[in-house]
């Protein structure tokens, strides 16, 4: 895989399974990582643990097929967004 430092990441699903590990891998090779999914307390966790790891991470509670979350989860400030999504 080719750099993505720099980048923002989205992740639906971030909370938990494949997703958090997704999340995980892509602040590993220096993304910034927007974690989104509908349990706040699992997005808090996954999120204290890439922030421990010395990541990049934001996180946006949101509810399945709310586009309120969609509009909103990019809003990170960060630099070029790529998009790359794991359902969980």
């Amino acid at each position: 895989m080719s750099s993505i430092s720099g980048y923002s990441t989205l992740v639906t699903g971030g909370g938990s399974g494949i997703g958090r590990c997704v999340a995980h891998e892509l602040s590993s090779l220096g993304a910034t990582v927007i974690i989104t999914g509908r349990k706040i307390e699992k997005l808090e966790r996954v999120a204290g643990e890439i922030s421990e790891d010395g990541g990049a991470v934001n996180f946006q509670h949101c509810f399945q097929r709310s586009t309120t979350c969609w509009n909103d989860a990019g809003c990170s400030g960060a630099k070029p967004f790529v998009c790359m999504v794991a359902h969980t």
